[in-house]
């Protein structure tokens, strides 16, 4: 564990048995679970607490309807069939290709995006970034065995494979687990007060920063009693488990409130992630 502070702002990372770990969750006022508010058809981890100040990195606009986001339905799924929508060459270079349908995290959240391969007829798209706008997923890389990805490629209503690199997301998914563990174990020592700011769960250097004032002679006892308790929820060996509610349900969950970009008027139901003990 370790924490640096600038003024009135902390940043803690956290080295930990990310084995343990599962997918994402933002932390619930009960220390016995792990919940994550977030719209179906949105963005996966666009988090209630621990993201609030995240932003986005914007993907061009492009005629298309809405993606479904299949790991909303299974958390799991790594592999899955689509109908292309269209396959176009950004003004920069990049080649984007748009489904009906996806199982690849955009970035967002503080986690990187999945990669893969999607393939259809001899052609492989390797998907290099994945970023999403308006509710439409692009996926962004280039066809195997070509210079700038256009020579060869999808017909639209072509039906394509989908396969995302199984590795990368299970270790970005623990990653993203650490952030919510350091962030429930804040709330264990007695740091009620601080507010976390970003979160970043990339491989590089994951960390999350906090504003709010520790004294100084209290950083090292604090640092070992998160360390301790990190520690301690690891070993209880817990799962994280995904359910869907009401928008009244998961308001009570999130705390009595839920993020302002998600409507009253709205008919979806949330989904939320919960973390029990085996």
């Amino acid at each position: 564990m370790f924490i640096s502070s600038e003024s009135s702002v902390f940043r803690a990372s956290c080295a930990f048995d990310l084995n343990h770990l599962a997918l994402p969750g933002t932390p619930h006022p009960s220390p016995n679970f792990l919940v994550s508010c977030h719209r179906r058809r949105s963005l996966p981890v666009s988090h209630h607490r621990l993201h609030g100040n995240m932003a986005q990195e914007a993907a061009p606009a492009r005629p298309a309807g809405p993606t479904r986001l299949v790991y909303f339905d299974d958390m799991g799924a790594l592999r899955y069939s689509a109908t292309v929508l269209s396959v176009h060459q950004e003004d920069g270079g990049r080649v984007a290709v748009v489904l009906d349908a996806t199982v690849f995290h955009p970035q967002g959240g503080g986690q990187p995006a999945d990669t893969g391969v999607i393939s259809a007829g001899g052609a492989r798209f390797l998907v290099e970034d994945v970023r999403a706008k308006d509710g439409v997923v692009f996926h962004y890389g280039r066809f195997e065995g070509t210079e700038q990805g256009c020579g060869i490629g999808f017909k639209e209503e072509e039906t394509v494979s989908l396969e995302v690199d199984a590795e990368r997301r299970s270790f970005n998914s623990r990653l993203h687990s650490a952030g919510h563990l350091l962030d429930i174990c804040i709330h264990n020592v007695g740091l009620f007060h601080l507010q976390p700011g970003k979160g970043y769960h990339f491989p590089d250097g994951a960390f999350v920063e906090y504003k709010g004032v520790i004294p100084p002679d209290q950083i090292p006892v604090k640092k070992n009693e998160l360390e301790r308790e990190a520690n301690r929820l690891i070993s209880e060996g817990a799962k994280v488990l995904a359910s869907v509610f009401p928008y009244e349900e998961a308001a009570i969950l999130c705390g009595g409130s839920l993020p302002s970009y998600i409507s009253k008027g709205e008919s979806q139901t949330l989904s939320l992630e919960r973390k029990k003990r085996c």
